[in-house]
């Protein structure tokens, strides 16, 4: 069988030479071959016939070594001296992103951060699903907004909604220009905040 081409260690042929068929006489052939590979492989590691060297570094050393080298790679990618400068999409984040609704709505997990904004209407409801249908994470605020003329009910499936400042719980109603403020407390709980305006 022809000699395989190889460069460095992986390229080698792990079948060859094979003995069945293979002429002994190809057998030097194959340990130049093998030399080869080691030199270009590890010829950093090793110097040269002038100037030999012997590694003495442990498994652990040298793999400290390729982190460290990687390290300094991503690094010069990388200005990790300067402070970054966000982008449209993360400091969109700290804005109340608006969902308008003018008809009855019930939360969705994609209205975490946001406020409702209904600004017409009159006789709707803005409902917190039940945790076991829409599983808010704790701490998740949601936001109603009220423009529309007219009074909106906020009621709550099963779970428990408790106003700010008097305990009252279950379902709420904010008057024309309000604001209500919903916090998720527990799994099942929620506290509503909405001053003046939320009844």
């Amino acid at each position: 069988m022809p000699l395989e081409t190889v460069t460095y260690i992986p390229e080698l042929t792990i079948t060859n030479p094979v003995g069945a068929t293979d002429p002994k006489s190809e057998g030097d052939d194959h340990l130049k071959l093998i030399k080869k590979a080691l030199l270009n492989t590890f010829g950093a590691f090793v110097g040269t016939a002038a100037a030999p060297k012997s590694v003495t570094l442990t498994e652990d050393q040298i793999n400290d070594a390729a982190l460290k080298a990687a390290i300094a790679t991503i690094s010069a990618l990388w200005d990790f001296t300067t402070e970054p400068t966000l982008n449209g999409d993360v400091t969109g984040r700290n804005k109340l992103r608006q969902n308008i609704q003018n008809g009855n709505y019930t939360f969705v997990l994609g209205d975490a951060g946001k406020h409702i904004y209904k600004v017409s209407g009159a006789g709707n409801s803005i409902t917190v699903p039940a945790n076991a249908s829409v599983a808010f994470e704790i701490g998740d605020m949601l936001t109603v907004v009220n423009q529309s003329g007219n009074s909106v009910s906020i009621p709550i499936t099963t779970d428990t909604m408790t106003k700010e400042g008097n305990g009252a719980t279950g379902t709420r109603t904010l008057a024309d220009d309000g604001v209500a403020n919903i916090l998720k407390v527990t799994a099942t709980a929620w506290m509503i905040m909405g001053g003046a305006s939320l009844t």
